[in-house]
């Protein structure tokens, strides 16, 4: 499912005491991200997003703390962020600065959410794991009768087919001998 927010972001917003917003999202696993920063915003306009308090995107471990940019959507996904959201309360948190001393900023952010149980298949097994070999053997003697059974189909129509010529060249032998 997709989870969209639209924000402003005041202009002035100190990093110390960012604006913030909350986006109502289902549990799941965070499968992608976009945040939209419109023309205009300059770089000026830094976003990160968070659950409960920790910050999921930029990931910790990256040397960004903020995201900026202007003109341009920066995306995230599970291949390299993997984030599932497991507890309540079920909200992200995105919050925001913004240096701009004169003009506040749109902000777009969009989250895409699939269930756990989507995300995370089970690896497929081989048909021999997944049904009984008892079961096996018996599919295999049905494709066996199957066969036999189309031979017969096959003999029974080329029998047709010759009663039929056969037929054919009994009437025009009779038209021979009747006047």
């Amino acid at each position: 499912m997709i989870f969209r927010k639209s924000f402003t972001v005041p202009a002035n917003t100190a990093k110390e005491s960012p604006f913030q917003v909350i986006i109502p999202v289902q549990p799941g696993v965070l499968e992608k991200g976009e945040i939209f920063f419109p023309p205009g915003c300059h770089g000026l306009v830094h976003v990160r997003i968070l659950w409960r308090d920790e910050v999921v995107w930029p990931t910790p471990d990256s040397a960004q703390e903020w995201l900026a940019a202007d003109d341009y959507t920066i995306e995230f996904g599970a291949i390299e962020e993997h984030f599932e959201i497991t507890d309540p309360p079920y909200e992200v948190k995105v919050q925001a600065y913004n240096e701009d001393t004169i003009y506040p900023h749109l902000i777009y952010v969009r989250l895409k959410i699939v269930k756990s149980t989507t995300y995370f298949m089970e690896p497929p097994v081989s048909r021999e794991q997944a049904v009984d070999p008892i079961l096996l053997s018996h599919l295999s003697d049905l494709r066996e009768a199957i066969m036999e059974l189309r031979e017969a189909v096959r003999d029974l129509s080329q029998g047709i087919y010759v009663l039929r010529e056969a037929r054919q060249t009994l009437r025009q032998t009779d038209r021979f001998f009747d006047p």
